[in-house]
């Protein structure tokens, strides 16, 4: 028979051992919910990122279309006008003078040179978007990586403690 002094040391061990593998599985498992927790938080950081640029860039396109359109108006391509469009543009050119017409001629080249420099300015801001955008990209997903490491780490160690 067994001396009970040892017994009792190994039962103690034992329950201590399992005290000790139960707060390192506790542990891992907080660990574990901190991370994934913080994999959420990047994911709706990324997203809602996301989602701005993709607005933001939605914005510049449609203002960069409205400016081409307007570019177009008054570019020296020939407009197709209906006949009586056309017909009242050609009463009111007849009325005016020729340093009217000058004047008004002036007037808009400047105003096609304005809105040239704002569909470059525009196009640039767009490019310079679309790069914030992918570094915004490469360093959310970065992050993200990092929490899906972590997560995966730490379900690797409390699995291999079970």
């Amino acid at each position: 028979m067994e001396n009970p002094e040892k017994l009792t040391r190994e039962v103690t061990q034992w329950l201590a051992e399992i005290a000790a593998l139960r707060q390192q599985l506790a542990d891992a498992q907080q660990a574990i919910a901190e991370t994934e927790a913080s994999a959420k938080h990047w994911r709706q950081l990324y997203n809602t990122e996301a989602e701005q640029r993709r607005k933001e860039a939605e914005q510049a396109r449609e203002e960069i279309d409205r400016l081409r359109k307007e570019l177009d108006l008054l570019s020296h391509r020939p407009l197709v006008l209906d006949a009586e469009t056309r017909s009242r543009a050609e009463e009111d050119i007849a009325q005016l003078t020729t340093e009217e017409l000058q004047e008004k001629y002036v007037e808009t080249c400047l105003q096609r040179d304005r809105l040239q420099g704002q569909v470059a300015e525009l196009i640039e801001a767009l490019e310079a978007e679309k790069a914030d955008r992918a570094k915004t990209r490469a360093e959310l997903t970065s992050a993200l990586a990092d929490a899906v490491d972590l997560l995966s780490k730490a379900k690797g160690t409390g699995n291999s403690q079970q």
